[in-house]
């Protein structure tokens, strides 16, 4: 199963896909980062952006850009840089998605550590 398989299936599904990044895109969030003195978004994570640049379903993957959504109960999907500017002042990873389960409160997030391997928490 490719990517674009799964993401076929989430948007049969009412998933929220964001086209793909441009590379104007990339280069405009990987400079934020580096301006803001967070860890770059790494080669992998940046190949996926340029596929969908953020996803929500059962799982939020952030992008490149803030993106709203008026038409589904004014959802707001922030962009990686806005979710990882608090986040990195207590941490030391770069969270790249947030995994939920209804009626839950906890929330499971995917990290990466200085771009060497993934966490989960």
């Amino acid at each position: 199963m490719t990517i674009n398989d799964i993401l076929n299936a989430a948007a049969k599904r009412n998933a929220i896909i964001v086209p793909p990044a441009t590379e104007n895109d990339l280069l405009i969030c990987q400079k934020t980062m580096t301006e803001k003195k967070l860890p770059p978004i790494p080669r992998e994570y940046m190949d996926f952006l340029r596929k969908c640049n953020g996803f929500v379903w059962d799982v939020k993957f952030y992008g490149t850009n803030q993106v709203h959504y008026p038409h589904r109960g004014d959802y707001t999907l922030r962009n990686i840089v806005s979710e990882n500017e608090d986040f990195l002042k207590h941490h030391a990873a770069l969270m790249i998605a947030c995994f939920w389960e209804w009626g839950l409160t906890m929330i499971t997030c995917l990290f990466i550590i200085r771009a060497t391997g993934f966490m989960k928490l």
